[in-house]
């Protein structure tokens, strides 16, 4: 039985509308990541000792430390020290970038190796992950 142009047509918008539902699943489940790294601590210097912080109690310029396995709970720009980051939650890349000082951090990105001091940028809802998901929700 020879197949109609309007079958094909349709089962073609069929294909299309399941691969965009499973983007969208995909999708979705990120943020469901990202929000669960929305909650971590920190190790922040202040009046000269490490102390540590939930990321909520973080201000505008704490120096925190950032050291393999902790993930960035603020935005940053690296003062001293060296950092393998991964940022593939973030931007899709699974490479991991090298971070020195000057270089800025993400919050919402993971230390793969290394350590650094930096000092936050933006904390709170001023944060690129809180900003990223905020955008997100309905």
């Amino acid at each position: 039985m020879p197949v109609r142009s309007g079958s094909y047509v349709s089962a073609g918008h069929h294909r299309e509308h399941a691969d965009r539902h499973c983007t969208e699943i995909k999708a979705k489940k990120t943020l469901e990541k990202l929000s669960v790294l929305n909650a971590p601590k920190a190790t922040a210097i202040r009046d000269g000792a490490e102390v540590t912080l939930a990321a909520e109690d973080l201000v505008l310029d704490d120096i925190v430390v950032f050291t393999a396995g902790k993930q960035i709970c603020a935005d940053a720009v690296v003062l001293e020290g060296e950092v393998q980051v991964n940022e593939s939650l973030l931007t899709g890349e699974s490479d991991e970038i090298t971070k020195r000082p000057g270089d800025e951090l993400m919050s919402g990105s993971f230390i793969v190796s290394g350590s650094c001091k930096s000092r936050l940028t933006q904390v709170g809802e001023d944060s690129y992950i809180s900003r990223l998901t905020s955008r997100q929700r309905p």
